[in-house]
C-alpha cells in the first residue's frame, strides 16, 4: 500500500464547471437559433386568437446582448375580406433597459411603430376562425362574446321587421296560419281557472251556509230571555238575570259577527273572481299580441326598421368593444376589491404578497412610450400616421398611470380621411374604466349586407361614409354612441314582390346621405339600445302608406280568431258565476234578514222583562246598573 498522500485540489473545479457550461451552452443554443422562432410562433397563436382571424408575423428579432427586440411584416387578417389585411404594420422595435433586465423586469423606455398600411392584399386567404359554442370545452372569455353576439345577430334577424313586412304583403291569408294553432291561449287557461275557482268556492259557500245559526237555536235563547226576572226586592235573582243576560248577548253577538263574516267573506270572494273575468280582457290582448309576434305581423316602426336594416353592423361594434376591452381586462388587471379569501390568513410560513407603489423598481412588463409614425410613399396602402401609446403595463396599479393611445392621419390614396382615435385604459383604480372615441372624415365601404334573402336584398354596395365611434366603459356598465353618414350611396335592391321592390327604389332615390344615431346604455350582457335613421324613418312611412290596410285586416283576424275562441266558454263562466253569486246572495239575504229578527225578538225580551222588573223612578242600584249594562 502507497503512503502517499492524495493530491490537494485546487480552486477551479473541473466537475463542477463541466455540467454548467453544458447548461450555458444549451440555453445560448435555444436563444440563438430557437426562441425568436417560438416568440414569432406564440405572437401569432396568440393574436390571432383574440382577433378570430389569421394574424402573420415576417420575422421577430431578439438580442439579450443588445437588450432590443425587433417585429417586422405583421399582417391581421380583415375577417370581412379574408384576401386582405385590415391593417399592416412594417416594423414594430423597441430597446429594453438594462437595470430592469438584471432585476428579469421588461421595461421599454421608447417604441417604434412604423410603416402602416391599410387593406392591403394578401398573398393567401387568411384563416378565419369559427367562434367555440359558449360553454363548450376549452371556450375561453373571447369564445363566449362571440358566441353571445352570433345568438344575439341571430335573435334580431329573426326579429327583422322589415323582411316581416315583406313576406307579409300579399302573402297568405291569417284565417288559414290560424286554423293550424292547437296550443292552448293563455285568456283560456284563465278561464279555465276561473272556472275552477267558483266550482270551489260554489261548495265552500254551501258548507259555510249550512253552518249558519239556526233558527230553534235563537228560539232557544228567546225562551231563556222570557223566563229573565229582573226584580230589584229580590238581589240574588236580580244578578243572576243580569248574568243569564249578559250570556245571552254574548250568544247572540257571536252569531251577529258569524254572519257578518260570512258576508264580508262572500263579498271578497265575489269581487275576486269578478276581477278575475275583468281579466281576462288583458289576457286576450297578450294573446294577440303573441300571435302577431308568431305571424310576424309588423308594426311601422322606424326604430325597428333601422334595427332591421343596421343590425349586423350594429352587433359587431358592441361585440369589438367588449371582446378588446375583456382582453385589457385579462393583461392589464385593474385593482381588486378586497375579497373573502383575503380576509382569511395565510397558512403559518407561507406569506403574502404585497405590491407596494413603485420607486425605483419596475413591473413585469412596462412600455413606456411608443412612437407610431408613417409615411406615405410608392405603396397605395400606406399612409400618413402620427400618433403615441404609452403606458402599456402588466401591473397598472403599480405604476399609477392608464395606457393610453392616441393617433390621427390619413391614407389618401385608399380615400382615408380625417382618421382619429383617443383610447384611456385606466386599471389604476378600484373600478376598471375604459373610454375610448374614434374618428374617420371619410373612407370607402366596398359592400355591407344589410338584408340578404330569398325573398329580398337590400345592400349597400358602394358608399363613402363618415362615422364616429365612442363611449365610457365602467366595470361591467357601457354607455356607446356611433354615428354614421353614408353619401355617394349604390344599393343593390331586388325582390319577389315588385311592389316591395319600387318602395326600397323610391325611398333611397330621395336620399342623398343616409343618417345613422344609436346609443347603448347597460350592460355588454343586457343593454338598451337607441336608434334613429331617416333610411329607417322612410321606409316606415313608405311601407305604411302601401300595406297599412293588409297590416290592419290581418291583425283583426287575429284579434276576431282569440275572442271567437274564447268566446263560448268565457259566457259559459260569466253565466255560471252569476247564478252562483245571485243564489248565495240571495240566501245568505234571506237568512241574515230572518236571523237578525229573531235576535232583534230575543234582545226584546230581555228589554220586556227588565221593565217589568224594577219598575220607574231612579236611585235603585241595580236598576241603574242595569241600564248601564244593556244601554237602555
Amino acid at each position: 500500500m502507497s503512503n502517499q498522500a492524495p493530491k490537494k485540489k485546487g480552486p477551479i473545479r473541473t466537475e463542477a464547471i463541466i455540467p454548467v457550461g453544458v447548461i450555458l451552452l444549451i440555453i445560448f443554443a435555444y436563444f440563438k437559433f430557437f426562441f425568436d422562432m417560438h416568440l414569432k410562433s406564440g405572437i401569432e397563436w396568440g393574436a390571432s386568437y383574440v382577433h378570430g382571424a389569421e394574424v402573420n408575423v415576417a420575422d421577430v428579432d431578439t438580442s439579450f446582448l443588445k437588450l432590443f427586440f425587433e417585429m417586422q411584416g405583421l399582417q391581421v387578417t380583415d375577417k370581412e375580406h379574408p384576401e386582405r389585411n385590415i391593417v399592416s404594420i412594417g416594423k414594430i422595435r423597441f430597446d429594453l433597459l438594462p437595470d430592469a433586465v438584471l432585476r428579469m423586469k421588461g421595461v421599454v423606455e421608447e417604441a417604434s411603430i412604423l410603416d402602416i398600411q391599410v387593406f392591403s392584399p394578401r398573398k393567401s386567404k387568411g384563416y378565419v376562425r369559427p367562434p367555440t359554442p359558449a360553454g363548450a370545452p376549452g371556450a375561453s372569455i373571447v369564445d363566449d362574446i362571440e358566441a353571445r353576439a352570433e345568438s344575439r345577430l341571430k335573435q334580431q334577424y329573426e326579429n327583422n321587421v322589415v323582411m316581416d313586412i315583406a313576406n307579409i304583403a300579399g302573402g297568405t291569408d291569417a284565417k288559414e296560419q290560424l286554423k293550424s294553432i292547437q296550443a292552448q291561449l293563455k285568456s283560456e287557461e284563465k278561464i279555465n281557472e276561473a272556472k275552477k275557482f267558483v266550482k270551489e268556492k260554489e261548495e265552500e259557500w254551501k258548507k259555510r251556509i249550512e253552518e249558519f245559526p239556526k233558527k230553534d237555536e235563537v228560539d232557544a235563547l228567546v225562551r231563556r230571555a222570557k223566563n229573565l226576572k229582573f226584580d230589584t226586592k229580590n238581589p240574588l235573582q236580580f244578578a243572576q238575570s243580569l248574568k243569564d243576560a249578559d250570556e245571552i248577548y254574548k250568544q247572540l253577538d257571536e252569531k251577529v259577527k258569524l254572519v257578518q263574516k260570512t258576508s264580508g267573506d262572500l263579498k271578497s270572494d265575489i269581487s275576486t273572481t269578478e276581477q278575475s273575468i275583468n281579466d281576462i280582457e288583458k289576457f286576450v290582448q297578450e294573446d294577440v299580441e303573441d300571435l302577431k309576434k308568431r305571424f310576424k305581423v309588423p308594426s311601422f316602426d322606424p326604430k325597428s326598421f333601422t334595427q332591421g336594416l343596421f343590425t349586423s353592423m350594429l352587433n359587431e361594434k358592441i361585440a369589438s368593444a367588449e371582446k378588446y376591452v375583456a382582453v385589457a381586462r385579462e393583461y392589464m388587471p385593474n385593482k381588486k376589491k378586497e375579497s373573502s379569501q383575503d380576509l382569511v390568513p395565510p397558512k403559518r410560513g407561507s406569506g403574502q404578497n404585497v405590491l407596494f407603489p413603485i420607486t425605483k423598481g419596475y413591473p413585469s412588463f412596462w412600455l413606456k412610450k411608443a412612437a407610431i409614425s408613417s409615411q406615405a410613399n410608392t405603396s397605395e396602402f400606406s399612409g400618413n400616421i402620427k400618433g403615441e401609446l404609452t403606458n402599456v403595463t402588466t401591473s397598472p396599479r403599480v405604476i399609477g398611470k392608464p395606457a393610453v393611445l392616441k393617433f390621427d392621419g390619413d391614407f389618401p390614396k385608399q380615400q382615408i380621411y380625417g382618421l382619429n382615435g383617443n383610447i384611456t385604459v385606466d386599471h389604476t383604480r378600484d373600478i376598471p374604466k375604459e373610454s375610448f372615441n374614434f374618428k374617420v372624415g371619410a373612407y370607402p365601404l366596398k359592400g355591407m349586407k344589410m338584408i340578404d334573402s330569398s325573398d329580398l336584398k337590400f345592400n349597400l354596395l358602394r358608399s363613402t361614409p363618415a362615422a364616429s365611434f365612442g363611449g365610457v366603459i365602467e366595470n361591467e356598465n357601457i354607455s356607446l354612441a356611433l354615428q354614421n353618414v353614408f353619401k355617394r350611396n349604390q344599393f343593390e335592391v331586388d325582390a319577389k314582390k315588385e311592389f316591395v321592390k319600387n318602395i326600397f327604389n323610391r325611398v333611397v332615390a330621395g336620399l342623398p346621405e343616409i343618417v345613422l344615431n344609436a346609443s347603448f346604455e347597460g350592460s355588454f350582457a343586457n343593454f338598451d339600445t337607441s336608434l334613429n335613421s331617416n333610411l329607417g324613418s322612410e321606409l316606415a312611412d313608405g311601407f305604411k302608406k302601401e300595406i297599412q290596410a293588409e297590416i290592419d285586416k290581418k291583425r283583426k283576424e287575429i284579434e276576431n280568431f282569440v275572442q271567437d275562441r274564447i268566446k263560448g266558454e268565457r259566457a259559459k263562466l260569466t253565466q255560471e258565476f252569476d247564478k252562483v253569486k245571485n243564489k248565495f246572495n240571495a240566501e245568505i239575504g234571506g237568512k241574515t234578514k230572518d236571523l237578525q229578527g229573531e235576535i232583534d225578538k230575543a234582545k226584546g225580551e230581555i228589554t220586556k222583562q227588565k221593565s217589568a222588573g224594577g219598575g220607574e223612578g231612579s236611585g235603585n242600584p241595580l236598576k241603574d246598573a242595569l241600564k248601564k249594562k244593556f244601554k237602555f
